[in-house]
């Protein structure tokens, strides 16, 4: 197995452990994170330093930004271009439990949690989270830094574009485009494209101007 180093020791990492500990790919020899975790341990995994010490890990690891979206996108970006550009390899994880199609193509750092389905001629791009129970239906796009959340459904033909973010429970019909770091909020259902980013919420989705 080869050596991950997992970045951020929050919620969203303790769930990305159990599917790469599943997927059974991947030895996991530590966690960066804050100072002051340092030397603490997630699932008896230590936290073995920040994500200062790149150059001290870079050799011979992959690494995996385990880092949530919603709350940390500034900080969860930047970190993954200091990674980029300190030359780090990125895992690329695929939970067993989830239904990811042999047509489909998926990009380094992203991650497809426990049951999510990955149709046929679908292409998610690099640092992706496809969340537990989501379904992205064929020929849709997920953009670079997309996280699409628990449950929910991206149909046919759909352009997600890069560091969005898709809430729990949402729906995108068919053939919708969604500009880069747009929000759709859960439970909201997307009927139509719209031209600008935004915070879109609700049945049918409109944007939040608030």
């Amino acid at each position: 197995m080869k050596n991950l180093i997992l970045i951020g020791a929050g919620g969203h990492c303790t769930s990305c452990i159990d599917v790469i500990e599943q997927e059974g790919k991947f030895r996991i020899v530590g966690i960066l994170d804050v100072k002051e975790n340092l030397n603490k341990e997630l699932f008896g995994y230590k936290i073995i330093g920040t994500d200062e010490d790149i150059h001290h890990y870079v050799e011979g690891n992959y690494f995996l930004c385990t880092l949530g979206m919603i709350n940390n996108f500034p900080l969860r970006e930047r970190i993954i271009k200091k990674f980029v550009d300190g030359g780090a390899k990125f895992a690329t994880i695929v939970s067993p439990k989830a239904q990811f199609s042999k047509h489909a193509v998926i990009g380094d750092g992203s991650i497809i949690m426990h049951n999510a389905t990955v149709n046929a001629n679908v292409i998610v791009g690099l640092h992706c989270i496809i969340n537990t129970g989501a379904n992205i239906e064929h020929d849709c796009i997920i953009g670079n830094g997309t996280h699409i959340s628990t449950n929910a459904v991206i149909n046919g033909n759909c352009r997600i574009s890069e560091n969005c973010f898709v809430g729990s429970n949402s729906t995108v019909i068919q053939g919708i485009i969604l500009p880069e770091k747009s929000i759709v909020g859960a439970g909201a259902v997307l009927l139509t494209s719209f031209t600008k980013n935004g915070t879109f919420v609700g049945n049918p989705a409109r944007e939040n101007k608030k």
